[in-house]
């Protein structure tokens, strides 16, 4: 993707949901029984893509009320705007949820339960969800969105993502595309996938599978800055509440990036830091090639690339010293 000089809206904290410490064994569900799963339909979906973002809605379904929610495969668990919830289901009974020392999530989740819950042909019953405030996701998106779908949803059956055709697709395994090349990943308690990746050769280094993220970013100790002095000026939003944050972030030298052993794509150039913390690639590295994710049985798969990353950022300025 070629970025120009304006801005790059990135949502880099949709990924911040992963660090609540929660998975579907973990918490006990409100509801008495479990949840109850059915697939009705293998067909796509269609999602609509967010003109600023790039990032991907679904049309979903919670108690029977029409919602749209950002897909967001590194978010461990879908979440929805509580005035989405308190507007929709006056009186309905939210628990605080525990977050662990060390999460980035600031504001404290709320727990309810879900008679149904329903995207496309995979219907869930007596499942739960949570909520907060997503004011500031919802302020700088064009598409209209209630929440995040997260992969403690989407881990029920494997799964389809296209991001360059903006669909996704439940299957059946015996229904994979034969041409699938296997990533090496390995699975967060969380339930959110890294990829084990490797640039030029070189150490691995965990990136997480992030369609909830616009921008791709790597370690600085892995991926050495472009000597050229390429950047991108990154304009962030938060569900903690931060809208407009504006960063000049390095790009990193023009690469091979190996995401499995029979899988590599040429020419990639991400967002490098140093600041610690998670790395992942995100739909504008998505958009070259279509991952299949089986969460059942712990495995990605990515499908050939059908384009080529595209040069991209802006060279820094010189800096003039006057003696």
């Amino acid at each position: 993707m070629l970025f120009s000089r304006g801005l790059i809206r990135t949502f880099l904290a949709l990924l911040a949901l992963g660090a609540i410490p929660l998975s579907a064994e973990e918490q006990p569900l409100p509801a008495q029984g479990g949840p109850v799963v059915s697939i009705t339909d293998l067909k796509p979906v269609k999602l609509e893509r967010d003109a600023h973002s790039k990032l991907l809605v679904a049309q979903c379904t919670v108690n029977g009320v029409p919602c749209n929610l950002i897909v967001d495969t590194a978010a461990s668990h879908t979440t929805f705007d509580i005035k989405f919830i308190k507007k929709n289901f006056p009186g309905l009974p939210l628990e605080d949820v525990q977050i662990a020392p060390g999460s980035n999530v600031h504001a404290v989740p709320r727990l309810f339960a879900m008679r149904s819950f329903s995207m496309g042909g995979l219907h869930i019953k007596n499942f739960f969800g949570l909520a907060l405030d997503l004011t500031p996701l919802q302020k700088d998106m064009q598409v209209k969105i209630d929440g995040i779908l997260g992969i403690n949803y989407l881990g029920f059956s494997p799964f389809l993502l296209s991001v360059r055709n903006a669909s996704l697709q439940f299957l059946e395994r015996s229904r994979f595309p034969q041409h699938r090349k296997p990533l090496d990943v390995e699975r967060d308690p969380s339930g959110i996938f890294y990829i084990r990746c490797s640039r030029g050769g070189g150490d691995t280094f965990p990136l997480a599978l992030d369609s909830g993220s616009s921008l791709s970013m790597a370690p600085l100790e892995q991926w050495p800055a472009d000597p050229n002095g390429n950047q991108l000026t990154t304009k962030a939003t938060d569900i903690n509440g931060h809208n407009g944050d504006c960063t000049v972030m390095k790009l990193g030298i023009p690469s091979t990036l190996r995401m499995g052993p029979d899988f590599q794509m040429d020419g990639l150039s991400f967002a490098v830091t140093g600041t610690g913390g998670r790395y992942q690639i995100g739909v504008d590295t998505f958009q070259h090639f279509d991952i299949i994710i089986d969460a059942p049985q712990g495995e990605v798969f990515a499908l050939p690339p059908h384009s080529r990353p595209e040069p991209q950022g802006q060279k820094a300025p010189d800096i003039k010293q006057e003696s």
